[in-house]
């Protein structure tokens, strides 16, 4: 009996539901992730650490408790209240019985309140509360608690369902703030009374003043209302509007200092407004990439972390306002960008780095590592940036429909299409060629096929010997933009056979491409040309797929296979399916012992011939959306598809001409699965992973299978009764205080600041770090003088006492 196995998420976890949060000392950002919390370092974006075990449903909110900056407290879709360390551990949980849409905290020296905004039933919201004491540890040990009984927690009033799940605190007036509609529900907390603000539009995000009595207010029309003198009597409010935005407004926050507010929306740009002038003076910082979610500041402003749609957490300097660096694992390409698959190019393998290579950005590639969830590096196809929709209509995007990496990873292929009604279309095939000292993909060759049918699929044939030679060799590029060679070893090698690329076209024509060498005056350049074009039958081309040693070439028409030798184009063989009313969908051979099988998918069967015999050694009746082999294994991986008849997505693992199944996971996601790859395990170089290695299934030695969901979430499988993987942390990332923001009275109004303990060496570069740093981003003068002046003085010795 083939193991059961279960799909958990590798990559794609969303990092930008929420707005990240800062910690006390602005070295970290805690992002919400699903019912995890993922910990960056908000100086160099380095996963640090995951928060797990807290909540069984979703994450909503994160907060930060004032009496203690080694705590931070999340709120949940399961209703409760989670109390953690800084290091990850759960110290409390307390239970509110129904979801949690966010949580915000109101300390002052008369109370200490917890409010959350809590979903009730149908679309009505309620605001409640409870005392920040009743989160207080009582133990040393993780304790629960039911708050939903009993006068420990107080209800306020209650909306209708808001467009955006959040509170906003206004610590001047002692306020609680959330939007629904047109309205703005601001809670007084001393008077315990609820006043209603009017907004003229439909309100979509708030954002508290942090030390004088204003809110302000985003709208769906880009329009910003900044409220003054609400918090008593809604017809006492004054208000000022800014406007800058074409679309709505998806988010606002003020600077920690009150001096400037933040803005941001689809049009990819962030806005800083000037108060002082009521936002007469404002900034840009615009081409951001992608449309923006969120918006947050650092204690010191210093930071900017703005999220995107894309799953993307961008820091920016808040001193000369630039971007710094991206925080995140896999990208997600957001809704709008393309309209009907937004990812065409599928998952292709990147044999050489252990590497998935698949649609990103606008108009870019992204090379992910999938063994350690980050990016290598992006690789930019189309050029161009992106461009919000207008008011009436969406303008349409070049999209990277094809992809595919020679197996040494050193040849990239890329098509570019692009097509909107009453324009020609444009569709332009490009080859890349890795560069070694800029560590990037750099263009070698572009050929216009706007003329020729529409491109149905492209691949690189599997090769030994492939154009490698350049590899280490110092590269220049000629007018053209074409990469020029000029070691001469590189030259000599350059004269092999080199790799073929294979397009094929709806018109029934397929094209073999080799990169071809010439003189020019600067030296040996390399370029790609048409090697041969054939046009076999008038019908469209739905599959093409190389043998696992590049030696043939198959080529699917509706139901007819033609078997093709790629070294001098003749026609081998021809295949026909023997059910009249199927038409070839997928196709693949099989590598290693099973490279003898060629595998056929179509609307309702999977075919499997052996191409020695030309028989039909297997046949099943399904439907599948997926069909992949391992390059370095025999084996092969099916996905179904979702259908009425096949409602739940399933994963096969099989040799072939076996009846018998390697692996089988059943239901393993919500979504279905729009493709899958088999992606060489990395191994380290001391051999230290050898005993881990045995210790997997014989299928999964070699290579891991990775499926990537139509909600973009990368999946990978496991037994059922194997734990789930997780990453290290970072040796250096232990969550410390800075020598500038360390709180060691809890008791105290104030957070003072202790200085430690300095050698005689230390205190001259301690003082210069407090003497050169800008003056906004140090604590109150009163909080450093004491323990600054002790930190410098002369330990007193035993003479002296």
């Amino acid at each position: 009996m083939p193991e059961d196995y279960v799909a958990s998420v590798r990559g794609g976890h969303s990092i930008t539901s929420k707005p990240p949060v800062f910690s006390a000392n602005s070295e970290h950002v805690y992002c919400c992730s699903g019912t995890t919390i993922r910990v960056y370092s908000a100086k160099s974006g380095r996963f640090v650490r995951t928060f797990r075990g807290g909540h069984t449903d979703v994450i909503t909110g994160v907060a930060l408790n004032p009496r203690n900056c080694f705590q931070v407290i999340t709120s949940g879709e399961d209703g409760n209240v989670v109390v953690w360390d800084t290091e990850g551990g759960v110290l409390k949980s307390a239970s509110l019985g129904e979801p949690i849409a966010d949580i915000a905290l109101l300390t002052s020296s008369q109370q200490d309140r917890v409010f959350c905004l809590q979903k009730k039933s149908g679309d009505e919201y309620s605001l409640i509360s409870f005392d920040l004491a009743s989160l207080t540890l009582s133990a040393a040990s993780p304790s629960e608690e039911k708050l939903t009984q009993g006068p420990l927690v107080k209800h306020h009033f209650t909306m209708p369902e808001p467009r955006q799940h959040r509170l906003v605190i206004n610590k001047a007036t002692s306020t609680v703030a959330a939007c629904s509609g047109k309205k703005i529900y601001v809670w007084n907390c001393d008077k315990r009374q609820l006043v209603k603000l009017n907004s003229p539009y439909a309100v979509t995000c708030l954002a508290s003043h942090p030390t004088e009595g204003c809110i302000a207010a985003g709208s769906t029309g880009g329009q910003i209302r900044v409220w003054y003198q609400f918090s008593e009597d809604a017809k006492k409010a004054e208000s000022v509007e800014l406007h800058w935005h074409a679309h709505a407004v998806t988010d606002i926050a003020f600077t920690h200092d009150g001096v400037y507010l933040l803005s941001g929306g689809e049009e990819s740009v962030l806005v800083i407004w000037t108060l002082a002038d009521n936002g007469a003076t404002r900034n840009f910082l615009p081409r951001l990439g992608a449309p923006l979610k969120h918006i947050a500041s650092s204690q010191s402003d210093q930071l900017t972390a703005i999220t995107h749609t894309d799953n993307v957490v961008r820091m920016v300097s808040g001193i000369s306002c630039t971007p710094l660096f991206a925080i995140g694992g896999l990208l997600k390409v957001f809704s709008g960008q393309q309209h009907s698959n937004r990812l065409p190019a599928g998952l292709v393998t990147h044999h050489s780095r252990s590497a998935l290579v698949l649609n990103g950005a606008t108009g870019m590639l992204q090379v992910y590592n999938p063994f350690a969830d980050k990016p290598f590096f992006d690789v930019d196809i189309v050029c161009a940036n992106y461009v919000a929709p207008s008011l009436e209509k969406v303008v349409p995007f070049p999209v990277v429909n094809h992809a595919t990496l020679s197996d040494d990873g050193q040849w990239l292929a890329t098509v570019e299409f692009w097509e909107r009604e009453g324009y020609s279309r444009e569709q332009v095939l490009k080859f890349w060629r890795f560069s070694q000292k800029a560590g990037q993909f750099r263009p070698v060759s572009h050929v216009d096929q706007s003329l020729l049918g529409r491109i149905t699929s492209l691949k690189f044939q599997p090769s030994q010997r492939q154009l490698t030679s350049g590899l280490g060799s110092d590269e220049v590029t000629n007018e053209n933009g074409e990469v020029m060679m000029e070691d001469e070893e590189a030259v000599d090698e350059m004269k092999a056979p080199s790799v073929l690329c294979v397009t094929s076209y709806d018109d029934g024509m397929f094209k073999c491409w080799s990169a071809v060498e010439f003189n020019t005056k600067q030296g040996v350049s390399v370029t790609w040309k048409c090697w041969s074009s054939t046009h076999h039958r008038p019908e469209p081309i739905s599959a093409t797929a190389f043998s696992c040693d590049g030696s043939l070439l198959a080529v699917a028409y509706k139901r007819l296979i033609t078997l093709w030798v790629t070294e001098d184009g003749s026609l081998k063989h021809s295949l026909v399916l023997p059910h009249v009313s199927e038409n070839v969908r997928l196709m693949t051979f099989g590598c290693d012992t099973s490279a003898r099988f060629l595998l056929v998918a179509t609307e309702q069967y999977l075919l499997c011939w052996d191409i020695i015999s030309l028989n039909i050694v297997n046949t099943v009746q399904v439907s599948l959306s997926v069909l992949t082999a391992d390059r370095h294994s025999p084996y092969i991986a099916t996905v179904t598809r979702v259908t009425p008849a096949y409602p739940k997505v399933s994963v096969c693992v099989f040799k072939p001409g076996e009846k018998r199944t390697i692996c089988n996971a059943m239901d393993i996601s919500k979504h279905a699965v729009v493709s899958a790859a088999f992606v060489p395990r990395p191994r380290s170089g001391d051999g230290s992973d050898n005993d881990a290695i045995r210790r997997l299934a014989s299928w999964r030695r070699k290579s891991e299978l990775f499926l990537l969901s139509e909600d973009q979430r990368l999946l990978y499988l496991h037994p059922a009764d194997e734990e789930e993987e997780t990453f290290e942390e970072e040796e250096d990332a232990v969550d410390k205080p800075s020598i500038l923001a360390k709180f060691i009275e809890e008791k105290s109004e104030v957070a003072k600041v202790a200085w430690p303990k300095l050698e005689a060496g230390q205190r001259h570069h301690t003082a210069h770090t407090m003497l050169t740093a800008p003056a906004h981003t140090l604590p109150a003068m009163s909080a450093l003088c004491t323990s600054f002046l002790e930190s410098l003085m002369l330990p007193r010795t035993e003479e002296a006492k």
